[in-house]
Parts: C-alpha cells; structure tokens; sequence
C-alpha cells in the first residue's frame, strides 16, 4: 500500500483565454481562441480538423474532408484533447492536451510527440490554439503562470520544444496569438484596457519579437480570436459588440469592420480556408449545442459540415495543402486509427547532470525508522523522471536519480526545490551513508549515525495526530470542544491494544473527511469544481476557497453563518471570469444542459425544465441553479468517493494526485478504484490506514 502511495449577462463559448490559474472543462463552450497559421506552404483546402465530444467527455480530436464527410476519431486517450492547429505544410497538427500540454502528431492521429510541458515549466494552464509560424519553426500559444494573481501572457517556442520566450508582460490577460502570414506580425487579443461589468478583450497586432504591441479594435464590448486570411490583407475575428456573438472581418490594419454572421444564436471561432475563399465557424444556430459551418468571406452560402444533434463540436482548424485535396471515405468504426504513444521521455528533453550543491540531503528519525529526505534545486524547463531504488550494501545506500532539461529554453534560474522521501526502516546503531547518484555519477553524500535510543514521530501523539487533521483537512485551527472530543476519543476505551488504536486512528481521520463541517465546505468546493469546469480542483485552489467557506459546527449561529457564507461564495464564483467566460454566452438552457453535461447526471426532463423556466422566468439567478445542481443528490452520490481520495492526496500528502512519482494519476486511480470495490468501505479498502502508514505522510513529522 506504501508503495501504491509513491506512484503518484452571457460570453464565453468563444472567449480567449482563462483570466485565472483554473483550467476550464475541455468541451466547454470554445474560447475564442488564435487562427491556425494562414501562410506560405500550401493553397490547397484540405482536412478540417475539430473537437467533439460524441463519444462523451472529455473531448477528443477528429478530422473530416472539406465537404464534413469522412468524419473520424484520431486521439482517443482518457485525456482532454482540444485546440488542433495544422502546421502551414498540413503534416502535422499541434494540439492541447488537458489544458496544460502542448502535443504534436501526424493527421491521422499518429506519432504524438510532448512539445512543452506546461506544470514542468511554470505554467497552470495554457488554453489558446497552438498557433504556428510561417515556416512551421515556432508555435505561439498563451499560458499561465503558477501562482500568478496576472492573466495569460503571449509565449512562443520552437516547434521542437526549444526556445520558450515570453513576448508579452502586460498584467492583464492576452491570448489568442494569430501569425501574419508574413511571419512578421502577431495578432492577439488582450483586456489590458478594462471596461466595468465587462469583459472587452480589444484586438492587437505587435511584431514578431513582441515589440510595437498597437491596438486595432476599440469597443466597449468582447473583440477576440483574430484570423489572418492566407492574402494577410483581412482579419476575421469574434465580436459580442451586437450583444450576441458574430463573426466579423476587418482590414489588417483594423479599418472597416464589417460584421458576416447575423443570427440570433451564438457564432464564432472563425479560421480561413487555405485558398481564401471560405471561413469555417462554429454556431449554435438551427437549435444545436454546437456545430462546424463554412461559409463564403462575404457571410453567405452557410453550411453545416457536423450535422450531430445532441452533441458539442468546437475548435475548427482548416488544413492546406500543396496539391489538391484527395477525399477519404468514412471509415467503418473498427478503423479508427489508434495514435502511437508518446515518446517517455520526450526526444526534445535531454539529461541534465545534477551538481552537489542541487542536491540536499537530510536524515530524519523518529518511530524506531529512519528517513533520508532528497531536496533538489530545479529550474522551470527542468524535471525529475525517475526517483531511483533504495540500493544498499552493508552500511551504505544509494538512489539513482534521472532529471532531464529542455535545452535552449528561455526559463530562468532556479524556481523551486523538488523532493522526495525514502524509507530506510529500522536501522541498529551504527554509522551510515546515503548516496545520490545520477545516471552512475556521484553527486551527493551524507553520513549520519543511529544511536540506541528510539525517538518518537510526533504524529504519534493523539494531540498532534488531532491538531494536525484540524489544519490539513478543514483549513483551521482546532476549536476547543472539538479537539477536546477528538483527543479523548483517540486515547479511550483500547488500553494498549494496538490493533484498537490503530483503528481509533483510522476512523478519526476519516471522520474529518466525513464531517459535517467538511461536506458543507470542503465538499462543496469540490462539487462546485466538477460542476463548472469538468475537473478536480488543484490543492492550492482548493484551500484558498474552503478558507472562504470556515465555520465551526455547532458554535452559536453557525448554520447563518454557513448559508450566508455559502451564498456569498457561490455568487462570487459565478462573477469570475473563468466562470464567465465559460457561461454568461450561454443561453438558460445551454446553461443548464452545461451543468447537466459537466456533471454527468441524468436529472429528470420536469426538474430540468423547471430550474430552466425559472430562469427565463428571473424567478432564480445563475447562482442558484448552480447550487441547486451541485446540490443534486445523484450527483453528490456520484462525486463522494472521488473527492474522499482527493482529500487524502490533499491532506496526509500535501499535495496534488498527479505531483511526486504520481504524474500518471496512478496511486489516485489505484484508491478510487479500491474504495469503489468496496462500496465506499474506507477501512475494508485499506485507504486511510495506508496513507497514515506512508513514508511521504510520517516523514513530515520526523526531526532531523
């Protein structure tokens, strides 16, 4: 089990960029993201690649001929898989996986290859289209940086991961980078001049190296996902100016904007044909969620390509090709393509050798055991692969530890320390050593002694054990009747049965997980996440919220105290911008359907109605029926044991489910797959007590 542990108002559909460290749900409504290159290589119409989510969330990748026949899957992972951008040659598409990645592959789905990490380097979130240069040698993309209170900034690297350069500084959000096809300029959207209650992104063109950043839209209103056309002579763009999102077109230099689309459903999202003469768009028009149409640059000859009612298409990306396009025929579903797996590690990450003063190390004991924490100085396009095995030979042990770098990556000094714990168990007096080496190179000893007295771990105090789950689970200090109740409870009724204690320890943490004051706050922090955006929160996110939410239970007034709280929050969240530029587009029954769609409940057709006709009717605000739904039973049933292994990741470990050696998410899939086999039963699934016994948990609370 120890080791399971160690592996590790209405605008957005089409709106650019997260405004904050969230990443947005990947079939939500597109933001209005760059165009795909439209250059040099090729002037020939060929594949349409785009988003669907048919085969249910998260979205995934498929292509289709220019006609919309030929419709097919070529990404098929558990991943999001979202933004395709065809290089300028049409032989390879760029796309976002998860928000966070960006990956490169042939059309058919084929040879997937990692670009740019996004954690790895700094970056929380990167939502733009990865937009290529001219020549196919650079991708603009916009992302996010960790930690960081300002919007997304306009970054490029070269299309073999190298060279990450930042070309915008400006606190505000910009996004949706577009290459002229010259290869001179970078059009892009910003909202560095704010307007109250609005989100106006204005349109800007600067050149290549970020310089002469000069704006070429001005309204009060949303202007944002310009699109070169392959001449360079016209931009097409989104504008909500007309209070409904329509696509326009204007000249480069931003005079004479006219607007093509008039309906009063939601259009967007426009990108050029390789030979000028079309503009493919995403609408909800003719009573559907989401769909791929083409149409003439002057608006006219409108046609569906997607024609799926009941399902969500977005992200369309036009291919060009250098000699006519060759229709594929429909394939039959057993040929789908599956696409090779990406190369581990990448071929664009080399070995970094590890110097003695990066590497840190400390003896810890307590409990009878004794523990060698690894600290390692790490830089943003560094990253640590593979931990090693204890080795040992007599009195001495040894790890191996593997790092890698991105060579020629613009990503600054030193950020931040990585680390590690491994258990050495119980060790008899003596004289030690412990070794880091890397790849066979030495890099770090420490020698260290065990005397005969055995020193406890603090954690094994039931006060501490109490105090500690008041902090790592509830966010808080303790209150006195509750730590009083929690510390008696521990250390009555087993005498010195261990086997007693050791449950007496289980059930109290769970109890935290299972409290009233957690599923009012925590839990709901949590829901409100999978509800909005399709995914779990990140710790750091997470107990930013669950401090806004703190009640004591049973202290006088609470329960005024939670529901003003809680009102308070959930009106605040529906007034971010991630949450707005994920819904305020939206219609009240695109609204509601969301929800429905990102909680994967089936709520009955008379409760839909109602939460929708209410708020037609202005009867219930947005915020409302968002807490209605994530109050939904169905769905509270659904989402508990996720959110229970969550909260141990979060809590005991201090970290997220996908940090450490758990990148792949395999320790957090290993528990939640247990828990359910046991119907929820936390101690016949063995999670807590495993998590309470882990080398990670118990290290934390050793002395040096």
């Amino acid at each position: 089990m120890q080791d399971r542990l160690r592996p590790n108002s209405r605008y957005s559909v089409l709106a650019p960029a997260f405004m904050t460290a969230c990443l947005l749900f990947a079939l939500a409504w597109p933001l209005f993201d760059g165009a795909t290159a439209q250059n040099a290589s090729g002037k020939f119409n060929g594949l349409i690649a785009f988003v669907s989510n048919r085969n249910g969330p998260p979205g995934e990748i498929y292509v289709m001929n220019p006609d919309g026949s030929g419709q097919r899957n070529i990404t098929n992972s558990p991943a999001s898989e979202t933004r395709p951008a065809f290089s300028p040659d049409g032989k390879k598409i760029a796309f976002i996986r998860d928000f966070q990645r960006i990956f490169v592959m042939n059309p058919d789905g084929s040879g997937q290859t990692l670009i740019l990490d996004g954690p790895r380097v700094g970056f929380s979130s990167i939502t733009s289209f990865p937009d290529w240069s001219p020549d196919g040698r650079k991708i603009a993309f916009n992302g996010t940086i960790k930690g960081s209170s300002d919007g997304a900034d306009i970054y490029v690297i070269n299309a073999d991961g190298t060279g990450l350069t930042r070309l915008t500084t400006d606190p505000a959000d910009d996004s949706s980078p577009a290459w002229s096809p010259d290869g001179t300029k970078i059009a892009f959207s910003s909202i560095r001049n704010r307007v109250p209650n609005e989100v106006n992104y204005e349109i800007y063109v600067m050149n290549a190296d970020g310089s002469n950043q000069t704006r070429i839209t001005n309204n009060t209103k949303f202007d944002s996902g310009p699109a070169w056309s392959p001449d360079g002579r016209r931009i097409a763009f989104t504008s909500r100016r007309d209070d409904n999102f329509e696509v326009y077109v204007m000249n480069a230099d931003g005079s004479n904007q006219t607007r093509l689309t008039k309906n009063p459903e939601q259009d967007s999202d426009p990108k050029w044909s390789a030979d000028g003469t079309k503009i493919v768009f995403l609408s909800s028009r003719d009573g559907r969620f989401g769909e791929i149409y083409t149409m003439n640059p002057d608006g006219s000859g409108l046609v569906n390509l997607t024609n799926t009612e009941g399902v969500f298409e977005m992200d369309p990306s036009w291919q060009r090709l250098s000699e006519p396009f060759v229709p594929m025929p429909s394939p039959t579903p057993a040929t789908t393509p599956t696409p090779s797996p990406t190369p581990s590690p990448s071929p664009f990450w080399v070995p970094l050798k590890l110097s003695s003063s990066q590497v840190i190390l400390d003896v810890l004991t307590c409990g009878g055991r004794t523990f060698i924490t690894v600290k390692v100085a790490v830089g943003l396009c560094d990253r640590i692969v593979d931990w090693g095995q204890v080795e040992k030979s007599g009195n001495d042990f040894a790890a191996d530890i593997k790092a890698e770098t991105l060579p020629g990556a613009l990503c600054g000094p030193v950020a931040f320390r990585k680390e590690h714990v491994y258990d050495l168990g119980v060790l008899a007096p003596g004289t030690y050593s412990f070794t880091v080496t890397s790849r066979g190179l030495l890099v770090n000893t420490k020698q260290f002694s065990i005397g005969g007295q055995t020193t406890a771990n603090a954690i094994d105090d039931p006060s501490v054990f109490v105090f500690q789950h008041y902090q790592d689970f509830l966010g808080r200090n303790p209150d006195d009747d509750g730590f009083s109740f929690w510390t008696r409870n521990m250390t009555q009724g087993c005498g010195t049965d261990a086997a007693c204690l050791e449950r007496k320890r289980i059930d109290t943490s769970a109890a935290f997980f299972l409290s009233l004051e957690f599923q009012k706050t925590g839990f709901l922090v949590y829901r409100m996440y999978r509800a909005s955006f399709g995914r779990m929160p990140r710790r750091e996110e997470f107990f930013t919220d669950l401090r806004a939410l703190s009640v004591v239970i049973n202290q006088p007034g609470w329960e005024k105290e939670l529901a003003d709280k809680t009102d308070a929050f959930v009106v605040d969240w529906v007034n971010r911008p991630d949450f707005r530029l994920g819904f305020d587009q939206l219609s009240d029954v695109q609204f509601v359907d969301r929800l429905l769609q990102n909680t994967g409940i089936n709520l009955s057709t008379s409760a839909r109605d109602v939460l929708i006709a209410d708020l037609a009717a202005g009867r219930q605000s947005r915020a409302v029926v968002l807490q209605t739904v994530v109050d939904d039973a169905d769905f509270v049933r659904k989402e508990f044991n996720p959110a229970f292994v969550l909260s141990e990741y979060f809590g005991y470990l201090q970290r997220n489910p996908d940090e450490g050696l758990d990148t792949d998410m395999s320790g957090y899939n290993f528990w939640l797959n247990k828990l359910n086999q046991f119907g929820g039963d936390y101690v016949r699934a063995e999670m807590v007590k495993a998590f309470l016994s882990s080398s990670e948990y118990r290290a934390r609370f050793c002395s040096q």
